[in-house]
């Protein structure tokens, strides 16, 4: 027997040990957050799950491991609301509290410090409703219909008229708002009466003469960054916004979807790939995502975008080197929607390179770049070009330190075989 064969049996009864049902019939999946390289969800029981990429303890765990499997419960009560960001995440209690873990050193954890956490610490902030984890820094409605931000504000995306990083809430000075999305330094906020804001990173691209080419947020500034809230000109009558990479997204009372932007990977869904000199990548005015209607929610990616329709069905475009689309391609760019192979669906996220979905019966479905094991399903293969059950009846996850007696029991037998199977080994 040689050292190669005794890897390969221990690897193979390891996994075995590690794969345990975790869901039951009094156990579902309400929300689903993705973010840059990891995930985490929330249950109607307010349980937290998580999987992916663990560098900074945005997983909760005190390993910088990367969890290719979902394997950890979060032990917090009272949780209604999950929101993913690039390297940590927030929770929002029933309570108003605010609560967030992982990577700290912009300050988007949101406690006075510059400290990263592998577990939960209290944001100074009280009677919030909404939350949303950015890429470096963080957001909170209030009840009072008032904006704070934490964290990151190199290119203003906070907001508050600085580009000084915040270790604690700031407030915004818009009100009325009912949905706030961030990422790659720009910040969209929808206010209640249907108008779109911007504010922060303007800059589609820097050419080879150290020139900025601006104008992606859509407010008619040609500065590259916009340290206050300005409003998107051509778009009214809004429901939904979610930023992207480079780009952002509008859903309309009417169904449509409208894009802004940079759509040099086919992300604006004009319906033809967008290069060249002759044709300018870049749009500063909203334009509408053809062949879509009906759509009940919008997600944005670094440079993909998902659109859910009222039928359960899931439509996706732009970027899809590692797969993101969910149409069985990979390695190129769909510049205008195509149907993923899924039905039921009643909500939709979409990571840096990689997408979830909600079905209606709580099962929770993946696919995309999985280099960080984002899709969860426990491989290592850096491309899932199609949707796998993640959490669901017949999909398995790995048990955690909170597992039941019932289930540690059985990873305590298991080790005993392998204590057995090493020991025959030798013996050979």
């Amino acid at each position: 027997m040689t050292r190669k064969m005794l890897r390969l049996i221990l690897v193979s009864v390891l996994l075995f040990t590690f794969v345990v049902p975790v869901n039951s019939a009094s156990q579902k999946v309400e929300e689903i957050s993705a973010g840059e390289f990891h995930n985490i969800v929330l249950c109607d029981d307010g349980t937290i799950w998580e999987w992916g990429n663990n560098s900074s303890g945005q997983l909760a765990e005190s390993t910088d491991d990367t969890k290719y499997l979902l394997i950890h419960r979060l032990n917090m009560t009272g949780v209604k609301s999950v929101s993913a960001g690039m390297y940590h995440n927030l929770a929002l209690k029933d309570d108003g509290t605010v609560w967030a873990w992982g990577y700290n050193r912009n300050g988007q954890l949101g406690d006075g410090t510059k400290i990263t956490r592998s577990t939960p610490v209290q944001v100074n902030i009280s009677n919030v409703t909404a939350i949303f984890a950015g890429g470096l820094d963080s957001f909170a409605l209030k009840d009072d219909g008032t904006l704070w931000g934490w964290g990151a504000n190199f290119y203003g995306q906070l907001g508050d008229g600085t580009n000084i990083t915040r270790l604690s809430p700031v407030r915004i000075p818009i009100d009325n708002v009912k949905v706030v999305s961030s990422k790659g330094g720009s910040t969209i906020a929808l206010k209640d009466d249907g108008t779109v804001w911007a504010w922060g990173c303007n800059i589609f691209a820097e050419d080879q003469e150290g020139r900025y080419q601006t104008g992606c947020l859509g407010v008619n500034s040609t500065d590259k960054f916009v340290l206050s809230p300005a409003r998107v000109g051509g778009l009214d009558n809004v429901k939904d916004v979610d930023a992207g990479g480079t780009f952002t997204i509008a859903l309309k009372n009417d169904g449509t979807v409208w894009a802004w932007g940079d759509g040099s990977q086919g992300q604006l869904g004009k319906g033809f790939k967008m290069n060249g000199p002759l044709d300018d990548p870049y749009q500063s005015t909203p334009i509408q995502v053809i062949g879509l209607s009906d759509i009940v929610d919008i997600s944005a990616g670094d440079r993909h975008a998902m659109a859910l329709k009222d039928d359960g069905t899931i439509w996706t475009w732009g970027y899809n080197m590692m797969g993101e689309l969910g149409d069985g391609s990979y390695w190129n760019t769909k510049p205008s929607p195509v149907k993923v192979n899924l039905e039921d669906v009643i909500a939709i996220s979409a990571g840096g390179m990689h997408s979830l979905a909600l079905k209606k019966d709580g099962s929770v479905w993946a696919w995309g770049g999985n280099y960080y094991g984002e899709v969860g399903d426990g491989s290592t293969d850096d491309v899932k070009p199609l949707p796998l059950m993640i959490i669901g009846q017949g999909a398995h996850t790995p048990s955690t330190a909170a597992a039941s007696p019932d289930a540690m029991g059985g990873v305590t037998g298991i080790i005993i075989i392998i204590i057995t199977s090493i020991y025959m080994l030798r013996e050979k």
